[in-house]
C-alpha cells in the first residue's frame, strides 16, 4: 500500500484538523509560516523565534472566487483570509464552496486528496473549509 503524502509537509501537520508550523517571538508576535530573518514586531531575531503549532482553526475575514487563472489550477476556486484563533491572517484556497462565503464563518482546517505526484504516489493538501 502506498502512504499518502502532504503536498508542503514543513508547513502543517497530519490528522483530520491539521495545525500549521507556525512561531512565535518572546515578544509575543504569533506567526506563520515559521521563519527565523526576525520578528515584525520588534525586530529580534535567532533564539528569540521559536516554531510553534498554530490550532487549525479561525474566522473568515474575506473570500474570492478566482474564474480566470493561469497556473496549473483549473479555474474556478475560492480564496480567502481566515484570522487564525492563534493570531495571524493566513491566505489560502477554501475547500467545499464554489463560492465565496460570508466574512465571520467559522473555518478548519482538512486535508484535501490532490493530483498524484510525479511517482504516481497520492498526495493531500492543506485547505481550509467551513466548519460544520
Amino acid at each position: 500500500m502506498t502512504e499518502t503524502a502532504r503536498l508542503k509537509p514543513e508547513l502543517y501537520g497530519d490528522g483530520p484538523q491539521p495545525s500549521l508550523s507556525g512561531g512565535a517571538c518572546t515578544c509575543g508576535y504569533v506567526f506563520f509560516p515559521m521563519q527565523r530573518y526576525g520578528c515584525e514586531r520588534c525586530g529580534r531575531y535567532g533564539e528569540h523565534l521559536t516554531a510553534r503549532a498554530l490550532a487549525g482553526r479561525g474566522r473568515l475575514v474575506a473570500s474570492a472566487v478566482v474564474h480566470i487563472h493561469f497556473g496549473e489550477r483549473p479555474a474556478p476556486f475560492v480564496v480567502g483570509a481566515i484570522a487564525l484563533e492563534d493570531g495571524p491572517v493566513v491566505r489560502t484556497l477554501l475547500a467545499g464552496t464554489e463560492t465565496a462565503l460570508t466574512p465571520g464563518t467559522p473555518m478548519v482546517t482538512t486535508l484535501v486528496p490532490i493530483a498524484p505526484g510525479e511517482d504516481g504516489a497520492p498526495r493531500v493538501d492543506l485547505r481550509f473549509t467551513a466548519e460544520s
